[in-house]
């Protein structure tokens, strides 16, 4: 296998054995790279970002959407791409949600572009795991750290976000359950 620059966390020899991994390690394949990415940051708030992703994660109804959760801003964040996970075993579905989550500045400038292109991507994994990030980033726990003035920019571009996140959470939901009926 090739590996991108996700040798900059792990060892070939460590990325060959979690490839191997069977999918029920999917999680914790997830949770170590996280581990090693995260493993000195701090978010804006101070608090150690690990507890971010997974707050998130907790949160998904299923265990794609608990990796999704883990994994959401991986590839914005670090030097791991879509490719790598692929090389890992992650499932189509996970690097699908993954793929539309991150957000890339070149192609979605605005925030507001980015936030319509996740609702209007259908992917219910996507959008699902957009909502919960949301919500932890607008938490008391993390916004309250936060200086006055970055905790009124950061209230004002979730606020407008989150209805528009959570209605197409919610038809998402609908769709589905009209599907198993």
């Amino acid at each position: 296998m090739i590996w991108g620059r996700i040798t900059n966390y792990f060892t070939v020899k460590e990325l060959e054995k979690m490839a191997n991994w069977p999918k029920e390690m999917d999680y914790n394949k997830a949770l170590a790279i996280i581990g090693r990415v995260y493993a000195e940051c701090l978010d804006k708030s101070g608090n150690v970002a690990l507890c971010h992703f997974v707050n998130v994660s907790d949160k998904a109804k299923t265990e794609e959407g608990r990796i999704v959760g883990l994994l959401h801003d991986v590839v914005e964040d670090s030097f791991i791409d879509l490719k790598d996970l692929s090389l890992l075993g992650f499932s189509k579905e996970i690097i699908e949600s993954i793929a539309i989550i991150s957000r890339d500045k070149k192609k979605y400038p605005t925030y507001e572009s980015y936030i319509y292109s996740v609702v209007n991507s259908d992917n219910f994994l996507a959008i699902e795991i957009k909502f919960y990030d949301i919500c932890d980033n607008i938490s008391p726990r993390r916004i309250l750290d936060l200086p006055e003035e970055k905790q009124k920019k950061a209230l004002k571009k979730y606020a407008w976000a989150l209805p528009i996140v959570y209605k197409s959470l919610k038809e998402c939901e609908t769709l589905k359950r009209r599907k198993t009926l």
